[in-house]
């Protein structure tokens, strides 16, 4: 049953990739507000046309690592001239992202961040980019993605078997002791 489930777990990645991209592209093409929605409201009704409504944590943060691979042009789409980002953030908190942002949402796109990982590593950017250095934010941004992307590695007899360890986390990480 574990290897049953291991191609679910990978529909569940590039479903959640594909999400992204599908929110980035209409965000880019300003289909919420001529909808009249905010952009969270749009994605929960768009998606809850033909299935339950997602969580709305769930599309907070497919919203946030949309509008940051829009921000930074990263992604599958260019960023839109007039690109806005939801109405709980202001416009000085979306100029300027520190380099290391386009790296979480491309660790993301590729498989090696989970949704939940690449999210909360665009707010605690977020969080700081306007009290923080940009190097050094973009420095410690770059150590945190290292840390929490997943990885493979070969295990078990003759290193014959393929495993996936998962990165950092927020629940995993202890800081050192002093």
């Amino acid at each position: 049953m574990g290897e049953a489930l291991a191609p679910v777990g990978q529909i569940r990645q590039l479903t959640e990739v594909a999400e992204v991209a599908a929110v980035r592209e209409g965000v880019s093409r300003g289909l919420p507000t001529q909808e009249s929605w905010s952009v969270r409201d749009w994605v929960g009704v768009s998606e809850g046309r033909r299935a339950p409504r997602p969580q709305m944590r769930h599309v907070g943060s497919v919203v946030r690592v949309a509008e940051a691979g829009l921000r930074t042009g990263s992604g599958l789409s260019e960023p839109a001239p007039e690109a806005a980002p939801d109405s709980d953030t202001d416009d000085e908190a979306s100029s300027s992202p520190a380099a290391g942002v386009p790296d979480v949402v491309a660790a993301f796109t590729e498989g090696d961040l989970p949704l939940g990982k690449a999210d909360q590593l665009v707010r605690f950017e977020e969080g700081v980019r306007r009290v923080a250095d940009a190097d050094l934010l973009a420095a410690d941004l770059g150590i945190l993605l290292g840390r929490a992307r997943d990885d493979e590695v070969l295990t078990g007899p003759q290193g014959r078997t393929l495993q996936r360890v998962s990165g950092l986390d927020e629940k995993s990480w202890q800081p050192p002791s002093r």
